[in-house]
């Protein structure tokens, strides 16, 4: 899988690459538990800048994020070094760029309860973005902005006449008993685990 891998990026690198720029494959540790990798030019340099409390507490207060998140990392500017724009694959040229989230070990813990997201803004637009595979990591094709929230999941679960057990598919040590004679009728309901 590892080849597949590699010869994937070296024909990404083939089909991008222009006489003004050789491409390389590059990772940037911003300093702030965010890494940024890609297919790059050689000379290209990214930084990640913290918003300002205004900034911030701007954006919590609208309605871009889900009800009851949390943030888990600041929220970011990332720039281009040489222009202060934002990560644009397109204009770098670049490819394959790739941003990973490393969260505090205290908040690791908590991941088994709670479901992990990016908060990307390119363009103006904010998109909330699975994560890829087991790891905080986000595949992008630019990124003006970027944050990673949590949610706790909503439990969804059926309630009958007869009586029910719920099990939490993350713990099953997680166990709700619903007796019999609580409804009429089968009901269905939505909770979460705190």
């Amino acid at each position: 899988m590892e080849d597949h891998i590699q010869e994937a990026q070296q024909q990404i690198m083939e089909s991008v690459k222009t006489q003004e720029h050789e491409l390389s494959q590059q990772r940037f540790d911003t300093g702030h538990g965010i890494i940024i990798e890609g297919i790059f030019p050689k000379d290209f340099k990214c930084e990640v800048v913290p918003w300002t409390s205004d900034e911030r507490l701007n954006i919590i207060n609208t309605n871009v994020y889900p009800d009851g998140f949390t943030l888990e990392t600041d929220l970011y500017f990332v720039k281009n070094s040489k222009t202060g724009g934002p990560l644009d694959g397109n204009t770098i040229p670049a490819g394959n760029m790739l941003l990973t989230a490393i969260l505090p070990k205290e908040k690791t813990y908590a991941n088994v309860y709670y479901k992990y997201k990016g908060a990307l803004r390119f363009d103006n637009t904010w998109t909330l973005l699975e994560p890829k595979d087991k790891d905080i990591a986000f595949k992008v094709d630019g990124v003006e902005s970027f944050c990673v929230i949590s949610i706790l999941p909503e439990e969804r679960h059926t309630i009958s006449p007869f009586g029910s057990r719920f099990i939490s598919p993350i713990d099953n040590g997680i166990q709700v008993d619903f007796p019999s004679n609580v409804v009429d009728k089968e009901e269905k309901i939505c909770f979460q685990v705190l």
